[in-house]
């Protein structure tokens, strides 16, 4: 194995371990989001930023050596110039293992992101009808925008 595929090799264990976290934290993120835990959400989130730049830079540093070679690639390409030019199953099977994750962390990432919408409209509709007003009732401003602060009734009374 030349020096390139040995460096190749450890960058994508890397991303798989990274991305691997990344499933696990968002899996964890649908767990806490049904309890609303905000302290762990933003616990979670943090790490999730820190998982996500660790992965941009090893996805430069894979690109980088592999342009090296003179080939710029997309996804399904880098796969096949794993299988035709390094003679190394092991790179490939990696690879493709790297874009089953990326695949199950896009899915969890979507799944959280509908929880979260579904979330915010409750809110949304509890602070309207605490407001006085029915969910979903919109006021516009002067400009003809959607003005939802725009309060009926006071929360409290000082």
């Amino acid at each position: 194995m030349s020096a390139n595929q040995q460096q190749l090799k450890s960058i994508l264990q890397r991303e798989i371990e990274y991305t691997n976290a990344l499933l696990d934290d968002l899996n964890a993120e649908k767990k806490i989001l049904g309890v609303a835990d905000v302290s762990a959400f933003e616990k979670i989130t943090a790490n999730k930023r820190h998982l996500v730049k660790e992965i941009e830079i090893l996805e430069i540093e894979r690109n980088n050596l592999l342009s090296d070679a003179g080939n710029i690639f997309d996804h399904e390409d880098v796969g096949d110039y794993l299988e035709s030019t390094t003679g190394d199953n092991q790179l490939t099977v990696l690879w493709r293992q790297l874009l089953t994750l990326a695949r199950q962390v896009h899915r969890q990432n979507l799944v959280n992101g509908s929880i979260m919408k579904g979330l915010r409209h409750r809110m949304r509709d509890t602070l309207f009808i605490l407001r006085g007003r029915q969910p979903g009732e919109y006021l516009y401003d002067e400009n003809g925008a959607h003005d939802t602060d725009t309060s009926t009734l006071p929360l409290t009374k000082a």
